[in-house]
This record gives C-alpha cells, structure tokens and sequence, in this order.
C-alpha cells in the first residue's frame, strides 16, 4: 500500500499509474497511549473481509493529519476513515475544512481508538470495525453540521473548527487537568479530572450573546462557571452536557452554568453522565446558531478535548450546517452484512 506522500511524489512514475485506492485511512499510533498499534491489524482484517481498497498512512507529527486530509480529495480519495481518537477526527475535519475545492470533500468515517470516542459514538461508529468497513464500500454518507469558532486572546486571533464539542471556564480546565492523568481512560479520566479541578477553579464574568433558533437575540452575563456547546450530545467520554444536541439540525446547543458552591457542583456530576443535570436551575439550555462570548480576564477554551487557549477573552462561534459528509452506518446491521457477505 502505497502512502498518501507517495502518490504526490514525482520520483515513482509507475506507482502514480496505479489506481487510486478510494480509502484513506488516517492512523494516529499515539492516540490513547498507542491503542492504534494493537487494533491495526484487527481493523485491516475487517477492510480485507469487506473488500475494500485503502491506502494505511500512520502520522507523524502533530498537524500531519489536518495535511493529509487537506490533500486526501485532490488526490482522488473519497473516503477518509480515522483510526485515532477524538483528538485526531478534529484535526481531519480541520483539515478538510482547509481544502482548496469543497466539491471533492471526502467523507468521513471513524474507527474509534481513542480515550474518549464521543464523537465516534454520536455518529453510529461504534459497534464494529466489521459494519464500520461494509459501510465504506456501500458508500452512502449523509450531511452533518460542524462549528467553527474565532478567538481573541493577547491581541491575536485564530479560527478553528469543531464537530463534536467545544467547553469554555470548567470544562476545558478539566481538560488540562486530564492531560496530566495516567493510567486512566475513558469516562473515568474525566471524571476524576473534574473532581481535582472543582478543588480550584473560579468562576468568571463573562458576558454571552446568542442568536436562538428563532433567530432572536439573547444576551446572558454574570459569574459563570462553565459553557458547554453540543453539535453532539456526548463530551468527556461519556458525559452528555448537552443531551439534545443532534449532528444535523442546523444548531449548536449551549448549557450555561451560573456560579454555584462546589459540593453542589459535585453532585451534579454524576448527574451530568446521563444529561440529568439540566434539571438544576444553575444549568440552562439554549439552541443556537451564533454565540459571542467576552470574558476580561481570559478563560480556557477547548474544542474536540483540545486545548485551544489558556485565557481566551473575546469567543465567536457559529454553526456551518451541512458542512461534513460522513459515511452513513444506520442502515448497515449485522443482518446486512451477511447478506453481502452470501
């Protein structure tokens, strides 16, 4: 199998010729601590039982994921599957969002490996590697919405994309505190994460303006101790913040929460694992197609779990619907996958 460097390359003429296999498969071998390197073979394994045509190509360095995804459709692949985490789809939709021609835009499909797969789970990519693979050769793909955030933090600003979640004050001090957890994965890390974060975290002023669904204004500001915007309902491995939220309707979906003491806090954490949190008056809902957010002294801002900055002070964020494809697997079953197999 060829590599996506090699296809671009001028020195191997013949390699060139050879048909382009429509599948990329994007490896991150450094996503949750190397789980990449022991589901290699299980998942080459399913896309061989599939039949599918793909080129492996494992990154390298941090960005080499958001670059091979930016070439991937004017190289000719219609298809990009992640084998990594969370971390790593958002660096392929970053860089697909980055490609010169949209019109020749991959979809998207996961094979999750990662620590906290929410994304993965939202989108249907969990139950195998088996149906995961029979729905890239089937080819069907659907339109999901993407987010797309500005900051402003110390005079200079930078935009990112997000297609899972982004959290500003708790939520992304909670992910700077998960960074320095070992030996711990999933739902567990986070949760732990969250508990040592509550010990010392403040609230901030800040400021919030949204456009609602109706296209209304709406304007919150006070002591706030988290934000939390959904294009999925699932953050933190498993912890459903904002459990409305649907990858295709056009929306974000904001939680807002106000300053409250921290052993009330707490107990709204296990709550927040099943989105029974809503139901505290500190916590509120909105459905959103812009939001602005200023907060003076700065505050952390993630997206996709990755940290974005350590002290933003002005946040615009928007949604672009319909902007992604991703392989559709509602349709693909076990049941269908012996058929195609019979």
């Amino acid at each position: 199998m060829a590599s996506l460097t090699d296809r671009f390359g001028t020195e191997n003429y013949e390699q060139r010729l050879k048909p382009m296999p429509p599948i990329l498969v994007i490896a991150n071998p450094q996503a949750n601590r190397g789980r990449v390197r022991h589901r290699r073979a299980q998942i080459q394994r399913a896309l061989a039982a599939a039949g599918a045509r793909y080129d492996w190509q494992e990154t390298e360095y941090p960005g080499h994921a958001a670059t091979l995804a930016q070439m991937a459709g004017a190289a000719g692949y219609v298809t990009i599957a992640v084998a990594g985490g969370d971390g790593t789809v958002s660096e392929v939709v970053n860089g697909l969002m980055m490609a010169d021609d949209p019109a020749v835009q991959p979809a998207l499909a996961v094979f999750p490996c990662g620590t906290g797969n929410d994304f993965a789970a939202a989108a249907g990519f969990v139950d195998s590697d088996t149906q995961t693979a029979v729905c890239l050769i089937a080819g069907q793909s659907r339109a999901i919405d993407i987010g797309r955030v500005l900051l402003h933090a110390d005079d200079a600003a930078h935009t990112r994309y997000f297609n899972n979640s982004l959290g500003i004050g708790l939520e992304a001090a909670t992910v700077i505190q998960a960074d320095r957890i070992q030996r711990l994965n999933g739902v567990m890390l986070y949760v732990v994460a969250a508990i040592r974060t509550l010990l010392h975290f403040r609230p901030a002023q800040m400021e919030i303006e949204c456009v609602r669904h109706d296209g209304h204004s709406q304007t919150i500001s006070g002591s706030i101790i988290m934000v939390s915007v959904g294009n999925s309902p699932r953050t933190g491995g498993g912890f459903h913040l904002t459990p409305h939220a649907k990858l295709d309707d056009g929306l974000l979906d904001m939680g807002v929460a106000t300053a409250i003491s921290k052993l009330r806090l707490l107990s709204l954490l296990p709550r927040a694992l099943f989105g029974k949190h809503t139901s505290d008056p500190a916590f509120t809902l909105y459905q959103c197609r812009r939001i602005h957010i200023q907060c003076a002294d700065g505050i952390p801002v993630h997206a996709d779990g990755e940290l974005l900055s350590a002290a933003a002070q002005k946040i615009e964020i928007e949604v672009l619907p319909g902007r992604l494809r991703i392989h559709d697997v509602r349709g693909n079953n076990d049941s269908s996958i012996k058929k195609k197999r019979g």
